[in-house]
């Protein structure tokens, strides 16, 4: 996801996403502690049961699902 928001930051003309790449990014950033290589032991991570639900909400609003 990191290679593809630095395309849609460097685009000429803007792309359309650009107004929530940052947001993009945080969701991003947040997650992969789950689901990259950069972690040895994701399995090992603790999840708070509140967490998801976040994750979830902020994407539904991002794509526009959540009104």
């Amino acid at each position: 996801m990191g290679s593809m928001l630095a395309k849609i930051r460097a685009a000429t003309p803007p792309h359309t996403l650009l107004p929530i790449a940052d947001d993009l990014d945080e969701l991003n950033v947040d997650c992969r502690r789950y689901h990259h290589g950069e972690n040895p032991a994701p399995t090992t991570e603790t999840i708070d049961d509140a967490e998801p639900g976040g994750y979830v909400k902020r994407t539904l609003e991002l794509v526009g699902g959540l009104l």
